[in-house]
């Protein structure tokens, strides 16, 4: 205890670096199972579904029951789901059956009628209880989605199937995004059933969603039931067709009928015109005997006749239509939505697991600094007491005995530092993270668990930076004789340095420089701990100011350098030419360039049955494919030169590459909602930093998918736009949805957004990092120099000067550090990074000359701030008295 009271500051300098590592490996690793089991609470707590089966055509009770028989589904639960444009206030709705336990209640009550609705509690600010609001209805009864078109607000609420606070995913309405939901009662809705939500667990059963096993149970089970609805798609194309046969049949036989009746009105017809041929006499004998004139029962044949022949064309048209419906026929489309794949869960399982993988890569470069530490501090203390040593060992001490001390000195700081990195790690810093995290989603409670592996994990890594590691470096001394250790340390024999043996360069120093250059090489342990210690905080500064700038980036990179088009149209499915040609006209009155394409989703495989969706992008007509560069700029990944897209061509963008490990010249295999894949050729790999594209030219998607292509989507460019050019567009017949660039950027920015908490801490952590690491090895520089400052006092020199004196050699030291430790950080900065970026997003390249500013500039600062408070020790420091020391 006497030591430590001693060397209290080194003491806590230990502690400190400990503390440190600990509570940032506890904190990190600790922090992303807690939010991920407060998630897997979450969806167990309100019965979240495993799988969601979405079928166009609707889904039957016979249907429901069948899939509910597969041996992995526990329970299904048939509901009604439509995306509508709410007309009093042009948003995209997700309006959902309304059940008891899936929505908090934040403001009135549950809808009890078909004539209320709950809303979304986002949108409070824009409506009031009580008010009505009303849906764009389809004309005809067979398309209505409601049974009325207006409903009056009862209430507002948070849904449990929307684990976001502010995002809602996407829509084929609208402006492609969704801005909320709605709950209404089942009998509000005109249609049956449409989609079935499927938990794979029983009520309230508690399961690790975010857990490998669980996503490969998830694909299989995908697997089966998609084979199962294929089967009932089967059955509903064949339950069609008997229906068409049949009615076929019943037709085919009404004509037949009605044409052999017509045959004999023909044949009565023809009798009739022998009946002409009489005389006058004999035709007035049939009337007294009361049979009717020929032109009478004529007149009515014929009529009977015009009659049969119009039911016969009627009927041919009817037989002609089913022949029409035949082949208009399209099997009903259907998909099979894993939690997995829904936006929120993605983007939350991503942005949590950034947390544990940067608690693999900062932790380790606290423990090695205090590593580094304990070596330069345990070192100065037995030099310090060699004579007491010696005499020891002269007694009869064993060497391991007196080992013991400085083994029982780093413990004893490392157990405070282990102590205050585990209550800080576990209880304030995860805790920090999880309130930075939690307040971006509708989590309400979390319980803080202890994960005691990490702890003992923290204690290893702990003794071995300060107690086993240290131990090889002092060994020697510890080793030697006493009478060796009794006698004072020889003065380290002068040598010439390298530099002297280069006159060119060594008679060109100021003699203050050569000064510094000896006194770096006299101190090589301590000046060479020194650099590693600055190298080891620029490189998490140049990681942390990389990481932000590459963030800020991002937006000017994607929207700027690479998207030139301002908003995409997506039509109609069956649009009509008279349609198009209306809306060609709206968008060349408003003065807007276009571009018409083919935009389509598919699917890529990652890994563990996990999916990837990307975009296919075609450029239509020759001219098209000259104009893309204007609206969608195409970046070589490697030369970073422009290129363009030829017609025979597929570039993949650079992120999708990474992850599904292709190279140019590699074959992707892509599938489509409908389980159809086609194996592209890569052909170029492109930049881009948001979202997954697959660039093709016109004539390669007519080699591989065998279809003729016509345009779906149109990119749009402009030099502003009002409301009131959107709503024209939106309302366009051609129109389905349309997406700005704007919208993206807002997208993109509540990613980024998430990201600056860990940069913060990031670069936080380094400035601490750097206070300890100059201010230890500073202090031990000032004590093993006491003398030269003495005798530089005594020559006159001002304190000022004599704090310059002492820390010229750090000067030095400091500057090439954060040379070497900048371009040390890059591979370091290049693993982070990797770690940080989500599956849809790219981090461009950071400006380089920046990120050596913003780190170097951050690690004067504080080597700057060291100096004034070294300079207060200086000028307090016995001078007179070390002039009396022998060491």
């Amino acid at each position: 205890m006497r030591e430590v009271k001693h060397s209290f500051m080194r003491f806590l300098s230990i502690a400190i670096l400990i503390a440190l590592g600990t509570s940032f490996f506890i904190g990190l690793k600790s922090a992303a199972p807690n939010i991920l089991t407060a998630g897997n609470r979450y969806f167990a707590a309100f019965d979240f579904y495993d799988l969601r089966l979405i079928s166009a055509d609707g889904i039957s009770e016979e249907q429901a029951k069948e899939i509910a028989e597969l041996a992995e589904i526990k329970v299904v639960a048939r509901k009604q789901v439509v995306h509508q444009i709410m007309a009093s206030h042009e948003l995209s709705v997700e309006v959902d059956t309304y059940e008891n336990g899936q929505y908090e209640i934040i403001e009135g009550r549950a809808p009890k009628n078909a004539t209320e609705i709950l809303l979304d509690a986002k949108v409070q600010e824009q409506i009031s209880l009580g008010d009505k609001v009303s849906f764009k209805q389809a004309v005809s009864e067979e398309e209505r989605v409601f049974q009325q078109s207006e409903f009056k607000v009862v209430g507002f609420a948070n849904s449990y199937r929307f684990l976001s606070k502010e995002a809602r995913g996407a829509t084929t309405i609208g402006n492609g995004e969704l801005n909320c939901f709605a709950a209404v009662v089942s009998a509000a809705f005109a249609f049956e059933g449409n989609v079935l939500d499927i938990r794979l667990t029983e009520d309230g059963k508690l399961v690790d969603r975010f857990e490998v096993s669980y996503l490969k149970r998830l694909s299989e089970v995908r697997g089966s039931l998609c084979q199962v609805r294929e089967r009932q798609q089967e059955e509903m194309k064949q339950s069609f067709e008997n229906k068409l046969s049949k009615n076929e049949t019943e037709l085919q036989a009404k004509i037949q009928e009605t044409k052999d009746g017509l045959g004999q009105l023909e044949n009565q017809i023809s009798q009739l015109s022998e009946v002409d041929s009489q005389s006058p006499e004999e035709v007035q004998q049939l009337i007294s005997a009361g049979i009717t004139p020929t032109d009478t029962v004529r007149k009515e044949l014929e009529k009977e006749r015009g009659a049969a022949a119009e039911a016969i064309t009627t009927m041919e048209n009817e037989l002609n239509g089913i022949e029409d419906m035949r082949e208009a026929y399209r099997q009903p489309t259907y998909e099979v939505q894993g939690i997995n794949q829904t936006v929120t869960f993605n983007s939350f399982k991503e942005n949590i697991q950034c947390l544990d993988a940067l608690g693999n890569i900062l932790p380790v470069v606290f423990f090695f600094v205090a590593c580094l530490i304990t070596v330069s501090i345990i070192t100065r203390m037995i030099e310090q007491e060699r004579k007491q040593i010696g005499t020891l060992k002269a007694l009869g001490v064993k060497s391991s005995v007196i080992m013991r001390k400085y083994s029982i000195y780093s413990i004893l700081s490392g157990s405070v530092g282990l102590l205050l990195g585990i209550l800080a790690g576990n209880f304030l810093f995860s805790k920090l993270l999880i309130d930075l995290y939690v307040p971006l989603y509708i989590l309400k409670e979390y319980e803080l668990i202890v994960y005691w592996p990490l702890f003992w994990i923290a204690v290893s890594a702990s003794l071995l930076s300060i107690v086993v590691i240290p131990y090889f470096f002092y060994r020697k001394t510890l080793g030697s004789p006493a009478l060796h250790l009794m006698r004072a340390k020889p003065p380290i024999k002068g040598r010439k340095i390298l530099l002297e043996y280069m006159p060119i360069i060594w008679n060109r120093c100021s003699f203050s420089l050569k000064m510094s250059l000896r006194t770096i090489f006299r101190y090589k342990l301590r000046m060479l701990l020194l650099f590693i210690g600055i190298m080891g905080c620029m490189v998490l500064l140049v990681v942390g100011y990389g990481a932000k700038n590459a963030v800020s980036q991002l937006q000017d990179q994607q929207f700027n350098q690479i998207l030139h088009y301002d908003m995409l149209t997506v039509f109609n499915a069956n649009v009509e030419k008279e349609e198009l040609e209306s809306y060609y006209e709206l968008i060349d009155k408003k003065e807007m360039k276009r571009l018409e394409t083919r935009q389509e989703k598919w699917h890529a495989i990652v890994q563990d049955g996990e999916e990837l969706e990307l975009t296919t992008l075609v450029p239509l007509t020759d001219s098209a494919k000259n104009e893309l560069g204007q609206y969608i700029q195409m970046v070589d990944s490697v030369s970073k030169k422009v290129v363009k897209l030829g017609r025979d061509e597929v570039f993949i963008s650079k992120k999708m590459a990474q992850l599904l490990h292709l190279k140019e010249g590699d074959y992707l295999e892509i599938k489509n909602a409908e389980n159809e894949k086609v194996r592209v050729p890569i052909s170029r790999i492109v930049d881009n930093y948001y979202l997954h594209y697959l660039y093709i030219g016109e004539a390669a998607y007519k080699r591989l998918f065998n279809e003729t292509i016509s345009t779906n989507t149109e990119l749009l460019r402009y030099h502003s736009v009002s409301e009131k050019d959107k709503k024209e567009i939106l309302e366009a017949q051609a129109v389905n949805t349309f997406t700005t660039k704007r919208q993206m950027i807002e997208k993109m920015d509540e990613v980024a957004v998430q990201l600056d908490h860990l940069i913060a801490i990031v670069i936080i952590a380094a400035c601490v990092l750097g206070l300890v690491v100059i201010y230890n090895l500073s202090y031990i520089n000032i004590l093993e120099r006491k003398q030269e400052l003495s005798v530089v006092y005594a020559m006159g020199y001002r304190p000022i000067k004599r704090t310059m004196y002492i820390f010229r050699e750090m000067n030095l030291l400091v500057m090439v550090s954060i040379v070497v430790g900048y371009y040390a950080s890059l591979p370091v900065y290049k693993l982070v990074i990797n770690q940080l970026e989500l599956k849809f997003l790219k981090f461009p390249e950071p400006d380089q000359t920046t990120i050596f500013l913003q780190s170097a500039g951050t690690l004067v600062v504080v080597f700057c701030l060291l100096v004034v408070i070294m300079h207060q020790k200086i000028k307090k420091m016995d001078v007179l008295g070390a002039l009396k020391d022998r060491e």
